[in-house]
């Protein structure tokens, strides 16, 4: 499963924000489509908050994200 690091973002973070930087969709805009249309987990719970923001990425550190059925990414702290 891919990796992505948190250590080059600025936190806090909205979760859109992420689907972007970490590659899982093409634009913020399109990240946020997905969270509404339900197809956002975060290992394996459905995301439905557009506006959901995380503080720190220990919040964040070995969990995976999920858009669709074949999009994984697995986050990294360091």
């Amino acid at each position: 499963m891919p990796e992505f690091s948190l250590a080059e973002i600025t936190f806090p973070v909205k979760l859109a924000y992420l689907l972007s930087a970490s590659g899982l969709c093409p634009s913020s805009s399109e990240g946020r489509r997905q969270i509404k249309g339900g197809a956002v987990r975060l290992d394996g719970d459905r995301l439905g908050d557009v506006n959901q923001e995380y503080q720190k990425p220990q919040d964040l550190d070995g969990k995976v994200l999920q858009v669709g059925k074949k999009k994984f990414i697995r986050f990294t702290a360091n």
